[in-house]
Protein backbone atom coordinates (compact mmCIF):
# COMPACT_ATOMS: atom_id res chain seq x y z
CA UNK A 1 0.00 0.00 0.00
CA UNK A 2 1.42 3.72 -1.08
CA UNK A 3 1.78 6.47 2.07
CA UNK A 4 -0.91 8.25 0.57
CA UNK A 5 -3.57 5.82 1.23
CA UNK A 6 -2.65 6.18 5.09
CA UNK A 7 -3.37 10.39 4.96
CA UNK A 8 -5.45 12.05 6.70
CA UNK A 9 -7.41 15.44 4.65
CA UNK A 10 -5.68 17.68 5.94
CA UNK A 11 -2.51 16.00 5.98
CA UNK A 12 0.79 16.60 3.85
CA UNK A 13 3.84 14.62 3.51
CA UNK A 14 6.72 16.93 3.79
CA UNK A 15 9.57 14.24 3.80
CA UNK A 16 9.61 10.69 2.16
CA UNK A 17 11.83 7.93 2.18
CA UNK A 18 13.06 4.28 2.05
CA UNK A 19 14.82 2.20 4.56
CA UNK A 20 14.69 -0.48 6.60
CA UNK A 21 13.20 -1.10 10.80
CA UNK A 22 16.37 -2.08 12.79
CA UNK A 23 14.33 -1.81 16.07
CA UNK A 24 11.54 -0.56 17.72
CA UNK A 25 8.90 -1.68 15.41
CA UNK A 26 7.57 -4.88 16.21
CA UNK A 27 4.15 -4.70 14.41
CA UNK A 28 6.34 -3.50 11.25
CA UNK A 29 7.60 -6.31 9.33
CA UNK A 30 11.04 -6.43 9.24
CA UNK A 31 12.95 -5.47 5.57
CA UNK A 32 12.10 -2.28 3.35
CA UNK A 33 10.06 -0.10 4.41
CA UNK A 34 8.64 3.52 3.38
CA UNK A 35 8.36 6.11 5.77
CA UNK A 36 6.87 9.19 5.55
CA UNK A 37 7.30 12.60 7.76
CA UNK A 38 3.68 14.77 7.47
CA UNK A 39 2.71 18.35 9.45
CA UNK A 40 1.31 15.84 12.36
CA UNK A 41 3.17 12.31 12.48
CA UNK A 42 5.43 9.93 11.07
CA UNK A 43 4.29 7.16 9.41
CA UNK A 44 5.68 3.99 8.55
CA UNK A 45 4.17 1.21 6.00
CA UNK A 46 5.97 -2.07 5.09
CA UNK A 47 4.81 -3.43 0.92
CA UNK A 48 3.00 -5.78 2.85
CA UNK A 49 0.67 -3.36 4.22
CA UNK A 50 1.95 -3.46 7.68
CA UNK A 51 2.09 0.09 9.58
CA UNK A 52 2.38 2.24 12.50
CA UNK A 53 2.30 6.01 12.80
CA UNK A 54 4.08 7.93 15.69
CA UNK A 55 2.70 11.36 16.73
CA UNK A 56 5.39 13.81 16.98
CA UNK A 57 4.36 14.91 20.43
CA UNK A 58 5.87 11.07 21.60
CA UNK A 59 8.98 12.06 20.32
CA UNK A 60 11.84 14.10 22.34
CA UNK A 61 14.93 13.27 20.40
CA UNK A 62 16.23 12.34 17.22
CA UNK A 63 19.72 10.80 16.75
CA UNK A 64 21.50 10.47 13.16
CA UNK A 65 25.02 8.57 12.81
CA UNK A 66 26.51 8.25 9.55
CA UNK A 67 28.79 4.93 8.50
CA UNK A 68 30.23 3.88 5.67
CA UNK A 69 28.85 0.20 3.91
CA UNK A 70 31.04 -1.30 1.71
CA UNK A 71 29.62 -4.09 -1.00
CA UNK A 72 31.90 -5.96 -3.35
CA UNK A 73 29.77 -6.56 -5.95
CA UNK A 74 31.67 -7.41 -9.36
CA UNK A 75 34.54 -8.67 -7.54
CA UNK A 76 36.23 -11.48 -9.44
CA UNK A 77 36.38 -14.10 -6.68
CA UNK A 78 37.14 -17.01 -9.22
CA UNK A 79 40.44 -15.20 -10.47
CA UNK A 80 41.17 -14.44 -6.88
CA UNK A 81 41.09 -18.08 -6.17
CA UNK A 82 43.40 -18.97 -9.19
CA UNK A 83 45.92 -16.62 -8.14
CA UNK A 84 45.62 -18.00 -5.01
CA UNK A 85 45.63 -22.11 -5.42
CA UNK A 86 48.08 -21.69 -8.17
CA UNK A 87 51.41 -20.12 -5.95
CA UNK A 88 50.06 -22.10 -2.91
CA UNK A 89 50.24 -25.34 -4.97
CA UNK A 90 53.99 -24.15 -6.55
CA UNK A 91 55.23 -23.45 -2.84
CA UNK A 92 53.90 -26.37 -1.39
CA UNK A 93 55.52 -28.79 -4.01
CA UNK A 94 58.85 -26.79 -3.90
CA UNK A 95 58.59 -26.69 0.06
CA UNK A 96 56.89 -29.55 1.43
CA UNK A 97 57.30 -32.88 2.29
CA UNK A 98 56.61 -35.80 -0.57
CA UNK A 99 53.49 -36.11 1.41
CA UNK A 100 51.88 -32.92 0.72
CA UNK A 101 52.60 -33.42 -3.15
CA UNK A 102 49.19 -34.96 -3.84
CA UNK A 103 47.58 -31.91 -2.59
CA UNK A 104 50.28 -29.64 -4.00
CA UNK A 105 49.17 -31.24 -7.27
CA UNK A 106 45.17 -30.29 -6.66
CA UNK A 107 45.94 -26.61 -6.00
CA UNK A 108 47.97 -26.50 -9.01
CA UNK A 109 45.70 -28.14 -11.40
CA UNK A 110 42.69 -25.99 -9.15
CA UNK A 111 44.75 -22.80 -9.58
CA UNK A 112 45.20 -23.48 -13.71
CA UNK A 113 41.67 -24.39 -14.27
CA UNK A 114 40.06 -21.17 -12.78
CA UNK A 115 42.51 -19.05 -14.18
CA UNK A 116 41.97 -20.59 -17.49
CA UNK A 117 38.28 -21.02 -17.34
CA UNK A 118 37.91 -17.46 -16.21
CA UNK A 119 40.41 -15.43 -18.08
CA UNK A 120 38.50 -13.56 -20.72
CA UNK A 121 37.18 -11.50 -17.66
CA UNK A 122 40.33 -10.38 -16.14
CA UNK A 123 40.74 -6.43 -16.53
CA UNK A 124 43.84 -6.01 -15.11
CA UNK A 125 44.81 -6.54 -11.08
CA UNK A 126 43.02 -3.39 -10.12
CA UNK A 127 39.75 -4.75 -11.37
CA UNK A 128 40.04 -7.85 -9.19
CA UNK A 129 38.49 -6.42 -6.04
CA UNK A 130 35.73 -3.94 -7.04
CA UNK A 131 33.85 -2.31 -3.98
CA UNK A 132 31.42 0.39 -3.81
CA UNK A 133 30.80 2.75 -0.75
CA UNK A 134 27.80 3.87 0.31
CA UNK A 135 26.78 6.18 2.98
CA UNK A 136 24.34 4.53 5.79
CA UNK A 137 22.20 6.62 8.08
CA UNK A 138 21.64 4.66 11.42
CA UNK A 139 18.29 7.28 13.03
CA UNK A 140 17.08 6.89 16.01
CA UNK A 141 13.75 7.94 17.67
CA UNK A 142 13.41 8.52 21.08
CA UNK A 143 10.67 8.08 22.51
CA UNK A 144 8.86 8.77 26.14
CA UNK A 145 4.77 7.39 25.73
CA UNK A 146 5.14 4.77 23.29
CA UNK A 147 5.77 1.08 24.02
CA UNK A 148 9.17 1.02 22.31
CA UNK A 149 11.30 3.54 24.11
CA UNK A 150 13.58 4.24 20.67
CA UNK A 151 12.93 3.10 17.03
CA UNK A 152 15.57 2.88 14.79
CA UNK A 153 16.21 2.34 11.65
CA UNK A 154 18.50 2.89 8.53
CA UNK A 155 18.34 4.91 5.06
CA UNK A 156 20.90 5.49 2.44
CA UNK A 157 18.42 9.05 2.05
CA UNK A 158 20.35 11.77 4.45
CA UNK A 159 17.46 13.09 5.85
CA UNK A 160 18.78 13.29 9.63
CA UNK A 161 18.35 17.49 9.83
CA UNK A 162 15.60 18.07 7.81
CA UNK A 163 13.48 15.27 9.79
CA UNK A 164 14.67 16.59 12.91
CA UNK A 165 13.43 20.12 12.31
CA UNK A 166 10.18 18.71 10.81
CA UNK A 167 9.73 16.75 14.70
CA UNK A 168 10.52 20.24 16.57
CA UNK A 169 8.37 22.68 14.07
CA UNK A 170 5.69 20.18 15.13
CA UNK A 171 5.34 20.38 18.72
Amino acid sequence: MAIEDYLTADEEVQLQWAGQVKSGLQNVAGGAVDFAATNTRILVVSSSGSSKDIDYSHVSSVEVKSSPEYSFAGTQWYLILGFFFLPTGLIMLLVGSPDQTNLAGVNIILGLGLLVYYWDDFDGFGNLIKSDETTVYKITLITGDEDAQQISFKTTDDIGATLSRIVREAD
